[in-house]
């Protein structure tokens, strides 16, 4: 019998609670209309930008390289380098009119490091362009200040869960999530096996075993490390550490871990077929080539008809995709709940004869027969 997942039920509600801890409290306006106070009390440094372009197209930078090279050159060539970089953003300006609702913030960045290239170019007058310097900042600070909103930061953050759910062949629900993290989703394992089985490469870094070893553990101790979690499930998000051991923070909320080990389970169940697989396989490039074609290279076909997985579809209301051959009686509570059970053949390894096979056909058509009756 497989275990009845409650969770399936309402799996639109499942969800990991996380903090977010980037949220401070405060957003910036990207379409932000720079007030005309600005604008005048700023009046006299904009009038300057004009003449601090002017003079910078028309220096001699590579003169002024020759010359100071031999006295600083380190300092030389930072300078040169700089230039060469402001020359860049100039282009992009003058190819476009300037909008200051959208453009007025890098537009002070420009001219900030234009009065701090000045301070180098120009020794003598150095004060004079520090104190436009300072000016320019103070500008820009005034700017963000003005585009920013400042609220009180809700950083309760609830992860709600795709619905892109399995049971694992050992009994564990496994969500592969929807960003394709390579850590979770099972098709990027799959791909670097195949490669590497037709490259005939060596494959499989890490064994099943392991994962079921790691999965052991967090079962015995309840909980999951901070590093596991980032590992296996990378949210921007954090959980909530209350405790440290060996000045590690872990995570005991019974839902985070339950995610992760259902991710770690199905990687052992996953690597488990391989190794099988790798070790029975009389030709291995020749057979994941025929594994590739009866599964399409799907990946849920792989889990499904290959490595015994349960795929919980989303397409369907209640219904669950198996090769479970005996699925009338494996997944009996599921039935009596309303779950309709779809079955498709297996993708076996014939151990005698070294070679990957559907399930025998003959079998499963005197099994439809005697059904019938």
């Amino acid at each position: 019998m497989i275990k009845y997942f409650k969770e399936l039920d309402h799996r639109e509600s499942y969800f990991l609670p996380l903090v977010n801890i980037y949220d401070g409290g405060e957003r910036c306006v990207s379409s932000f209309e720079v007030p005309v106070s600005f604008l005048e009390k700023y009046h006299d440094v904009f009038k300057i930008a004009t003449s601090l372009i002017s003079m910078y197209k028309i220096f001699d930078i590579d003169g002024w390289f020759r010359e100071n090279m031999y006295h600083d050159y380190e300092e030389a060539c930072f300078v040169s380098s700089e230039y060469s970089r402001i020359a860049e953003l100039l282009v992009w300006y003058d190819e476009r009119i300037i909008n200051p609702n959208e453009e007025m913030e890098s537009y002070l960045y420009l001219l900030q490091r234009l009065a701090k290239l000045f301070t180098l170019l120009y020794p003598k007058q150095k004060d004079y362009y520090r104190k436009i310097c300072c000016i320019l900042e103070r500008a820009t600070m005034e700017l963000k200040e003005m585009s920013t909103i400042h609220y009180i930061p809700n950083r309760v953050d609830n992860i709600y869960q795709p619905d892109t759910w399995y049971i694992t062949p050992n009994e564990y629900l496994y969500n592969i999530g929807k960003d394709s993290h390579t850590s979770r989703d099972l098709t990027f394992s799959y791909q670097n096996l195949k490669r590497d089985i037709i490259e005939n490469k060596p494959c499989i870094q890490i064994s099943s075993g392991k994962y079921f070893e790691m999965a052991r553990h967090i079962e015995e101790n309840g909980y999951i490390t901070l590093h596991q979690f980032k590992w296996f499930l990378n949210y921007a998000s954090q959980p909530v550490c209350l405790d440290f051991i060996n000045k590690t923070p872990i995570i005991r909320e019974k839902h985070i871990v339950h995610m992760v080990l259902g991710i770690i389970m199905a990687r052992a169940c996953f690597y488990q077929f391989f190794e099988e697989y790798l070790q029975f396989a009389k030709n291995p490039q020749l057979e994941i080539v025929k594994l590739s074609k009866l599964t399409n290279d799907l990946i849920s076909d792989i889990l499904v008809r290959c490595c015994g997985f349960h795929k919980v579809e989303s397409a369907r209301d209640k219904t669950i995709t198996t090769s479970c051959v005996n699925y009338e009686v494996m997944f009996d509570e599921y039935i009596k709940s309303g779950w309709t059970i779809q079955f498709i053949p297996p993708i076996i390894i014939n151990k005698e004869k070294g070679y990957i096979e559907e399930y025998p056909k003959e079998f499963l058509t005197i099994r439809r027969i005697l059904k019938s009756f």
